[in-house]
């Protein structure tokens, strides 16, 4: 559905700069996390095997999608049907405004840095900052909000590699090579988690694309781009990771504090406005489908202005914060369970074309339920880093199971049908 401010020439380096240059800085740490628990040598195995299974993923999602021009929840709302697609909805609506706290925290965490030296931020200054911060991204929503960030993101994203080859060279810690290549199931589901969330939702920026053929290179760019910031991380300085690009030297002059300090804070909010303008474009399909009169109103400012009072309210909440990090790893599981099942109908229905689509859409409903719910149990009850792998297996094992049962009767009926054709 084509409006006034709509934008369907993006080449596939427009697509490639949009999804790398918002990464935000929460993308960079994972990295370090999962060096020191597996080692570097099973992360660089872990995040090239995991980034292989992503690229099939956005690929089959993207080929879904692309000639319709669907946005990520009519594409759903296609394979599953409008329930379904409700339902994913309901808890976009929920992710958005958590992942725009995250990004403006973080952001607040490298302010601190670079004006107090440390990574504990003045709460009371941080938080004004952070809402100043949520309320200027909302007001830069306004208007051609995707074209925005089409140029944004395509400037942006050179000054994003330089910053990472920059760190990994200030460093000095490529040195530690890695002896040891394990593969971890464990740690490639932890690299798949964090990047399935976005290979569902490619297709609300990838229909922007003049051709399918760039949808598919920029999604290799991005697939190469991914696993270089992945893997680059670990022999990155924490300071990078907290947006300090630049360090004072011993006894530093006003001038030079102030220079330094500047300069840091600068690229923390390119960072934030990249990541925070993208989550907003993101949350629109299903703002859209809930609430369809909010296209008459100045909806990306909107919901810019709910992330912003969302993240007021988590501010001063403080303990919130952790409950909205668990969401956020529950739900990014939850909507690789829905990848999986919009992977799995797409499948029969090129193998299988005389199944009704209702009967295909509740089929695959119900198994990314069950996966989900297996999902949520594995995650609250027994906090297990498996939870992801266990609700993927419970989503494909319901999925066969119906297949299974219902394929053998409905072949049946159709043999009695031919059967009783022939036999007139």
């Amino acid at each position: 559905m084509a409006g006034q401010h709509q934008d369907y020439s993006q080449n596939f380096w427009h697509l490639t700069c949009i999804q790398t240059a918002s990464w935000g800085l929460p993308g960079l740490m994972a990295s370090v996390f999962l060096k020191n628990t597996f080692g570097a040598g099973t992360v660089i195995l872990s995040s090239l095997i995991a980034n292989l299974i992503l690229w099939l993923t956005g690929f089959t999602i993207v080929s879904m999608a692309f000639k319709e021009k669907r946005n990520a929840i009519e594409n759903a709302e296609a394979y599953i049907g409008e329930f379904g697609a409700k339902l994913v909805a309901i808890i976009s609506l929920f992710v958005f405004p958590a992942w725009y706290v995250v990004q403006i925290h973080v952001s607040t965490v490298s302010f601190s840095t670079a004006l107090n030296g440390d990574h504990s931020p003045h709460i009371f200054l941080a938080n004004i900052y952070g809402i100043i911060l949520g309320v200027i991204i909302a007001f830069l929503a306004l208007g051609k909000t995707i074209r925005l960030i089409r140029r944004l993101n395509t400037f942006v994203f050179p000054l994003v590699v330089i910053y990472y080859l920059y760190g990994l060279i200030s460093s000095g810690l490529i040195s530690e090579f890695p002896e040891d290549f394990v593969i971890s199931w464990l740690c490639i589901t932890v690299f798949i988690s964090a990047g399935f969330s976005g290979m569902v939702n490619l297709p609300t920026f990838f229909r922007h694309a003049r051709s399918k053929y760039d949808c598919y290179i920029a999604l290799t760019l991005i697939t190469l781009i991914y696993i270089f910031f992945e893997i680059s991380s670990m022999w990155i300085s924490p300071d990078f990771l907290y947006g300090v690009m630049f360090k004072l030297p011993i006894s530093p002059s006003l001038m030079q504090s102030l220079m330094v300090g500047i300069a840091n804070i600068s690229i923390s909010i390119i960072f934030l406005f990249c990541a925070n303008l993208v989550n907003i474009y993101f949350a629109y399909p299903s703002w859209k489908l809930m609430f369809p009169k909010m296209e008459k109103y100045p909806k990306y400012f909107i919901i810019g202005l709910i992330g912003t009072i969302f993240y007021a309210f988590v501010a001063f909440f403080p303990n919130i914060y952790g409950t909205i990090q668990l969401f956020l790893r529950v739900s990014d599981d939850i909507t690789a369970n829905l990848g999986v099942a919009l992977m799995l109908i797409f499948l029969v229905r090129i193998i299988v074309r005389h199944r009704p689509k209702k009967l295909e859409k509740l089929t695959s409903t119900c198994a990314w339920i069950f996966g989900s719910a297996t999902t949520i149990y594995y995650a609250i009850v027994h906090n297990s880093e498996l939870a992801l792998l266990s609700g993927l297996s419970a989503t494909i094992l319901f999925f066969l199971i119906v297949f299974f049962i219902e394929e053998p009767f409905w072949s049946i009926k159709k043999l009695k049908q031919r059967i009783k054709k022939n036999t007139k």
